[in-house]
Parts: structure tokens; sequence; C-alpha cells
């Protein structure tokens, strides 16, 4: 019989890992801590303006672009 390098509750453990219903509050959340700085203050201070919505399309890309990637790495 072979000794075991580590408990079997430690071998599955990291991002990767991660249940799909606890990826998904996490990745939430951060998207609700990036869209409310970057996305909605700016619209508040500055209405209409163009370089806001500029600035709001360029960022709304980066965060899609960035949910497709964490999707395809973390889909089965």
């Amino acid at each position: 019989m072979t000794r075991r390098k580590a408990h079997i509750l430690f071998e599955k453990f990291g991002p990767g890992y991660m249940p799909a219903n606890l990826t998904g509050w996490l990745l939430l959340f951060t998207y609700l801590a990036f869209v409310l700085p970057f996305l909605i203050i700016p619209e508040m201070v500055f209405p209409h303006s163009r370089i806001v919505s500029g600035y709001q399309v360029a960022a709304f890309l980066l965060f899609w672009w960035l949910g497709l990637r964490f999707a395809r790495r973390h889909s089965a």
C-alpha cells in the first residue's frame, strides 16, 4: 500500500476546481466591483459626454472579452 502525498480534500484545490455556482458568484461580484466605478460613475459625473461614451464602450468590450476567456477556460 502506497502512502498518499496529500489529503484528498486538498487534491482538487484552486480556482480551476471551484464549483460552478461559486465561480458564478465570484465572477458576478468581480464584474459589479468593476462596473460601478468604471462604467456608471463617469456617466454620473459627466452626463452626455462623448469621451465617457467611448470609454464605456471600450471598457464593456474589455469586460466582455475577459468573460469569454474565463468561460472558455472553465467550461467543461
